[in-house]
């Protein structure tokens, strides 16, 4: 069984936008910022920064998956309305969210709206599968 798993699982109208560096070490699916002015990804901080997720094409590694992205590697940001990725072995822990469960972000991961630190949510999760991947919406 896969250690990890990044893919999309509905992006009909996901908008990739362009390349960007990395800014920091970070794993594919974290919620992200673009920021132009230096060509990066960043973090989203909370929710009100939230743009998108991240990603990053790879096409010769295998048997050596991984989600780790490098600081300076090239990305994408996948940003759109309704669209659907799943993740397994990420930053975000969705291993104690629940179905159903909505999703804003707080330093860096998806979290669990709880009404005080994470009021607006970004996304929900939908899924959660026996291999321990998890579906989650972008709103």
């Amino acid at each position: 069984m896969n250690k990890v798993a990044f893919y999309y699982r509905k992006d009909l109208n996901v908008t990739k936008h362009g390349e960007y560096k990395a800014g920091s070490d970070m794993k594919m699916g974290d919620p992200v910022r673009r920021d132009d002015a230096t060509g990066t990804l960043v973090l989203a901080q909370n929710s009100d920064e939230f743009e998108g997720i991240v990603d990053a094409v790879r096409w010769n590694v295998q048997g050596g998956d991984t989600l780790d992205i490098k600081k300076d590697e090239i990305c994408r940001v996948g940003v759109g309305v309704d669209y659907e990725f799943v993740v397994k072995g990420g930053s975000s822990d969705f291993s104690s969210i629940n179905e159903n469960t909505e999703v804003g972000v707080n330093a860096g991961k998806f979290v669990i709206v709880d009404g005080t630190t994470v009021t607006k949510a970004v996304g929900k999760v939908i899924k959660k599968f026996d291999s321990g991947e998890v579906v989650v919406r972008i709103y």
